[in-house]
């Protein structure tokens, strides 16, 4: 049987870690696999992507980790169904990112983390599907407050190692969010109100982010599920009382602070 004949067949290819730079490189044979659900192209070099690639209309994951892509191939977003794409630790930056993209219906998974983001992506909020949104590792400073008035789906949020110094109000809208993690963000203005709303949160990583005995939120008594919550690089000279209130935490990182000791709250 000829290889061309088996092409429609493959359902998944893994063609990471080889050296493939420009379009001109690119195996040609993939345009053949009319059925094929999930493409991994991590570490290749890549540089761009051939518009053939938006002709895989069943392609339903694409990661494209660790390459050298400059900008969100426009040919992406004729992947109808799509669900997950990572492009993350590429070049990317803001106008290299069409709106077109937060389109597609069934969009879900998003990973732009370790890129060159200086502000949340125009028209991010369009993809009302997204369940998980990672943007961690770029230049950020700010959130529209309209951002998340639309992405009420999310279960998981990474925003750690951005310059968000404060949370916009309409964060109270994630009700259904999971996992939110905010390390290495200077958050002076952030007194993080918004967490009251959040009461399916299980994880919340708040380390070097300004923290002190004044600004960590008491409202976390009211999140029943917290069980994993990160403290840790900040300006705590003591455990928050709070924190002995979290009747379902499980993981606690407190390293990194000047606590000298560990006192039971009384009463």
């Amino acid at each position: 049987m000829a290889p061309s004949v088996l092409l429609p067949y493959i359902y998944g290819l893994d063609l990471s870690k080889n050296e493939f730079g420009d379009a001109q490189q690119f195996p040609i044979p993939i345009q053949e696999m009319c059925n094929l659900r999930w493409l991994e192209l991590n570490r290749t070099n890549i540089n761009r992507l051939p518009e053939f690639i938006g002709h895989l209309q069943s392609l339903e994951t694409l990661s494209l980790a660790h390459n050298d892509l400059p900008e969100v191939p426009l040919c992406l977003n004729d992947l109808t169904s799509l669900r997950s794409l990572t492009l993350r630790d590429n070049h990317v930056s803001n106008p290299q990112i069409s709106a077109r993209l937060f389109d597609i219906p069934d969009l879900s998974i998003l990973d732009l983390s370790r890129n060159n983001l200086h502000a949340f992506p125009k028209d991010i909020e369009n993809a009302k599907g997204l369940i998980v949104l990672n943007l961690s590792s770029n230049h950020i400073e700010q959130i529209p407050n309209h951002v998340f008035v639309s992405l009420f789906e999310l279960v998981h949020l990474n925003l750690s190692d951005n310059k968000i110094d404060t949370l916009p109000a309409q964060m109270r809208r994630l009700t259904s969010l999971q996992v939110l993690i905010l390390n290495n963000n200077p958050l002076v203005h952030a007194q993080l109100r918004q967490l009251s709303s959040m009461h399916s949160l299980e994880t919340l990583h708040l380390s070097n982010t300004k923290r002190t005995l004044n600004n960590v939120p008491a409202i976390l008594e009211q999140l029943p599920n917290l069980s994993d919550l990160d403290l840790s690089a900040n300006d705590l000279p003591a455990v928050p009382d709070v924190v002995y209130k979290l009747k379902a935490l499980k993981r606690l990182n407190l390293n990194d602070n000047q606590i000298t000791e560990l006192t039971a709250q009384s009463g």
